[in-house]
């Protein structure tokens, strides 16, 4: 089973265990991420300094869609079309402007949508727990049904080079016929929660039902096989946040509840971003402190990459070092923090943020 090492987060790790090296400093140890508020405001040095953040702190509008679900996942086929999800079962697409439409209602109001993905505005694909796959071939604005070999709860999707690959809570699943034959991929029969795809080369995360594990799955050939790595470090959940910069580096995020077993509301939660720079053979942990709940991954390289979280949290790595911002503007009228679930882009000053209550922010650098 691959040990998986504990490293402070401001520190540059090369390897892991007897194969590489790290910096020297205290195992576990785990510096305070610098903070910048979004707006502009600078709380612990966003000016480029030696504490490691932005160099210019990004600029955000926020708006949202007249929805009170959660925004689950964004893509795009370009900046001028771009497709939102929620979990009450809507679509919802925008040209680029900010401006948002109802593009189809599934009708699914709390078995709603999880996960949306393209690889052209020809081919895009959203499902969630309604077991229902949907299909766009044009760009988002309108959708339907693909009628689907298997009817199973969709958490994420991706395309590896025209392959749907579908992550489950039934396990993993591909599709070579857009989506109407769902075939077993890699004897994974664990949730999946994540996937994130780049050429042949399929990244999937998910939660081993017997130890209570997160696990890492690795494809380079399109979903036909898989390897998986087990994250054994320490108890833990994922949301399934996973990106790669189609390299060999891998992001996935993890949450620990300590001590494990414990219920929620009795314990301390902790956030942690895995990483691997051997394409998911291997993974490092460089915990966030002060701690911050983890849900989406998405960057431009391995040195620009965005975590969404929970209280309208972002965090930034630039390649060295984490810095965590918090979105501008007020909790809900319920008084409930923002999760921010879903991250994605079209280049390192087009990101858009959704969350709670039909959010969705877009990041434009000043």
């Amino acid at each position: 089973m691959t040990k998986w090492c504990l490293v402070p987060l401001a520190f540059s790790v090369i390897g892991c265990g007897g194969g590489g090296t790290a910096s020297t400093a205290t195992v576990g140890s785990t510096p305070d991420i610098p903070t910048a508020s979004v707006d502009g405001g600078v709380d612990g040095g966003t000016d480029g300094g030696t504490n490691g953040g932005e160099a210019a702190p990004p600029s955000w509008f926020v708006t949202s869609v007249p929805s009170q679900g959660l925004i689950m996942s964004i893509w795009g086929a370009n900046k001028e079309n771009v497709v939102a999800i929620d979990d009450h079962g809507a679509i919802w697409s925008s040209s680029g402007d900010d401006q948002w439409s109802l593009a189809q209602d599934t009708g699914f109001d709390g078995a709603g949508l999880n996960a949306v993905t393209g690889d052209s505005g020809q081919n895009l694909f959203a499902g969630g727990w309604s077991r229902q796959l949907w299909h766009s071939s044009d760009a988002g604005r309108s959708w339907a049904l693909v009628p689907t070999s298997k009817a199973i709860r969709i958490n994420a999707l991706g395309l590896a080079n025209g392959v749907l690959i579908v992550g489950a809570e039934e396990g993993l699943y591909s599709s070579r016929d857009g989506g109407r034959s769902l075939v077993a991929a890699g004897g994974v029969t664990d949730p999946v929660n994540g996937v994130y795809a780049h050429g042949d080369a399929v990244y999937a995360v998910g939660v081993n039902q017997t130890t209570s594990l997160v696990t890492a799955y690795t494809s380079r050939d399109a979903g036909l096989t898989f390897r998986a790595v087990a994250l054994d470090q320490i108890h833990r959940w994922t949301t399934g946040g996973i990106w790669s910069d189609g390299a060999g580096t891998v992001f996935l995020d993890g949450n620990a509840m300590e001590p494990p077993g414990v219920p929620a509301k009795d314990a301390t939660q902790l956030g942690y971003v895995a990483v691997s720079h051997d394409d998911g053979a291997s993974f490092v942990s460089q915990e966030l402190s002060p701690p911050m709940l983890l849900v989406r991954a998405w960057g431009t390289s391995a040195s620009d990459v965005w975590i969404s979280g929970v209280g309208r949290q972002l965090a930034h790595f630039d390649g060295t070092t984490w810095t965590r911002s918090v979105l501008p503007g007020t909790s809900p009228p319920d008084g409930s923090w923002t999760t921010l679930s879903s991250i994605w882009g079209t280049a390192a000053d087009d990101i858009y943020v959704g969350g709670d209550h039909g959010l969705i922010a877009h990041l434009r650098r000043r």
